[in-house]
């Protein structure tokens, strides 16, 4: 078990993995579509996905079980579930294979200027009334995201002022 990760590290921790399982089935609400998926082929970490949620992804076209995901028909199957396991952790190189495809799946599917303009306004609003940065320190995932974009972390008085 793993101890807490802050949102800001889950990127780390991805592409630290060999491969990220998200399996779930038998979801009570149909129209949840999760996100997970997406954000593990656009870290480039091989995805192992149950077919229900392969299904529910909008992409699902673009994607081909065993290239660039491992699809897992039925997690609840034991048996076919350690065999898809078994297949990336024996052969680590094919699970950085199937990654790198994912990414290359995910790099079609994103703007990634637009989303970093978007972080970039929402920060605007954080801004002092000054006009001054937002100090890193208060939204620490910032920098990861923006990079230079924002200042070096401050230290904040109780009072929420730069010192």
């Amino acid at each position: 078990m793993l101890p807490f990760v802050p949102h800001w590290k889950v990127p780390r921790f991805i592409r630290a993995c060999t491969a990220v399982c998200f399996l779930e089935r038998d979801f009570p609400i149909a129209i949840h579509g999760p996100v997970i998926p997406r954000e593990v082929l656009a870290y480039g970490t091989c995805l192992v996905l149950s077919r229900e949620i392969y299904d529910k992804q909008v992409y699902r076209d673009r994607l081909e079980d065993g290239r660039d995901v491992v699809i897992v028909e039925d997690p609840k199957d034991h048996a076919s579930l350690a065999t898809a396991l078994r297949s990336v952790v024996e052969r680590p190189e094919r699970a950085a294979e199937i990654g790198a495809a994912g990414h290359r799946v995910s790099a079609a599917l994103e703007d990634y200027g637009r989303t970093v303009d978007a972080w970039e306004s929402l920060v605007q609003d954080v801004r002092p009334a000054s006009g001054e940065p937002a100090p890193v320190d208060v939204l620490p995932w910032l920098h990861a995201v923006l990079g230079e974009r924002v200042e070096p972390a401050t230290t904040c008085s109780s009072t929420g002022s730069a010192s």
